[in-house]
């Protein structure tokens, strides 16, 4: 007798949970009912080799089962998260419910355990679809009754809503901390602490470390300005600060006493002094520091900016070009190196920047390295880039020509942009004649070149060549030769 533990083989069966599952006649009844009922003809066995093969099939299609109700790229959940997303979530959980008993179902399966199946009836999100069709009912009638507005604005104010709780989901950290900083300044505002004692002790302090030195630098840079100091220093506390401040003699204001151009250099000498104190002040930025003064302040202005950049950088934007000129004329005196940039409005856009080029930098111009600069890189480039080089560089060597003619021919005695005149160079002045024509004659060449600046229609019509600027560099080069030579 085969108590269970044997298959239909004779084998015996390794996994004790799976034996005694299976009635068999030991005798094949055939349809005979006297065999199919005799209880001696009955023996319990394990499943055999075909049983399961047949479990472990419908093991794997339990396994291959998708349950997920709404796949998260359909197109159906996409639009059911617009319209009803309380929906959404309800068959998301189904799907979880549904995941759960496949599983508990293929593991009672693969252990034989019958006690493990799970019981009941698999829920389903049944009150939750009926309401999401009678809305949809409801909807699709106010649309067939053409209630177009009511439904289109009830769907944007959902939308608005969704909308602002997806927002502050995502900021609701700092809505949170910005409340209580708010709450937190009021109540500090409320407490309105007594500033006086901080204010008596800080103006204490200010006349005795900062004050009496304040007043002697003060002085020093009014006398590098060459501005009078007909004022008194005052300090006064307000809410814990101090402010200091310059009250003029007798009462007066500073406008009945001084011109506009003396406040501003009296305002100027204010600034630098607090630069001076402060150690930490590693530039200065002015614009248009002498506006409505006259010229001799303008140099004393320009020489003080230039000795100050010896102790920190200087930054000075101006419109004013003899200032400019007598920055870089005192610069070089005591040499001190200075970086000038152009910005001018170009083809109708403001703000370009023609980097180290100014009016006022004449030095780079007393020799052709510049002209030299655009012909070596003309020399590489091609096309349009290559006329354009050549162009500048004939505008650079126009620009030597000039400074030819100011520095060379006329030994100085004139600047440009400078009121002043050096009669004590006349005497150095060489005239000759065929220096001033070839002088003539180099100008007319170079601004050939150039846009807009050719008297010949026929030589206008020809591209600027490398060569015509090289051959043209020569002939300057040639000139500065002859031009320096001074009057014996």
């Amino acid at each position: 007798m085969n108590d269970g533990s044997l298959t239909a083989s004779g084998s015996r069966q390794g996994n004790p949970k799976r034996c005694r599952l299976v009635v068999d006649h030991v005798i094949p009844h055939r349809g005979d009912p006297a065999l199919f009922l005799d209880a001696g003809n009955l023996q319990t066995l394990c499943p055999d080799v075909a049983f399961d093969e047949q479990l472990n099939k419908k093991v794997y299609e339990l396994r291959a089962l998708d349950c997920v109700l709404l796949p998260s790229e359909s197109r159906i959940r996409a639009d059911l998260s617009k319209i009803d997303p309380g929906l959404v979530s309800a068959m998301d959980a189904v799907s979880v419910s549904y995941v759960e008993q496949r599983n508990a179902l293929v593991c009672a399966l693969e252990q034989g355990d019958v006690g493990a199946l799970p019981a009941g009836e698999p829920s389903s999100p049944d009150e939750a679809l009926r309401k999401a069709i009678k809305d949809i009912e409801a909807q699709g009638a106010s649309l067939r009754q053409g209630k177009f507005d009511e439904l289109l604005a009830k769907l944007k104010a959902e939308h608005i809503g969704l909308r602002q709780r997806q927002v502050l989901s995502k900021n609701i950290d700092d809505v949170v901390t910005f409340v209580e900083d708010l709450a937190w300044i009021e109540k500090a505002g409320s407490s309105r602490p007594n500033t006086r004692f901080i204010t008596t002790r800080q103006r204490a302090v200010f006349e005795q470390l900062i004050a009496g030195n304040y007043r002697d630098l003060l002085k020093k840079e009014c006398a590098k300005l060459d501005c009078s100091l007909p004022f008194e220093f005052k300090a006064r506390g307000s809410a814990g600060k101090t402010l200091r401040g310059l009250k003029a003699k007798g009462g007066h204001k500073p406008s009945d006493i001084f011109s506009e151009g003396e406040q501003r250099a009296l305002s100027l000498a204010d600034f630098l002094t607090e630069v001076n104190i402060n150690p930490a002040s590693a530039a200065i930025v002015l614009d248009d520091p002498v506006t409505s003064l006259d010229h001799q302040r303008k140099v004393t202005i320009a020489r003080g900016l230039v000795e100050e950049s010896g102790v920190r950088q200087v930054i000075v934007f101006t419109h004013d070009l003899v200032f400019l000129t007598l920055l870089s004329d005192h610069a070089e005196a005591i040499g001190r190196d200075i970086l000038g940039h152009w910005v001018e409005w170009k083809d109708g856009v403001p703000g370009y920047v023609n980097i180290n080029e100014t009016p006022a930098n004449t030095k780079i111009y007393r020799k052709t390295t510049k002209a030299m600069e655009f012909l070596n890189r003309a020399k590489k480039a091609s096309g349009r880039e290559k006329v354009d080089l050549v162009r500048s560089g004939a505008g650079a060597l126009r620009r030597t020509i000039e400074e030819i003619v100011v520095l060379y021919l006329f030994k100085d005695t004139v600047r440009r942009w400078n009121e002043q005149i050096r009669l004590g160079t006349v005497t150095k002045i060489n005239w000759d004649n065929d220096v001033a024509d070839e002088i003539v004659a180099l100008q007319g060449d170079t601004s050939r070149l150039l846009e807009g600046h050719s008297n010949s229609d026929e030589f206008a019509a020809g591209m600027p060549d490398v060569a015509g600027l090289e051959e043209l560099i020569t002939r300057v080069d040639a000139v500065i030769a002859k031009a320096k030579v001074e009057r014996k």
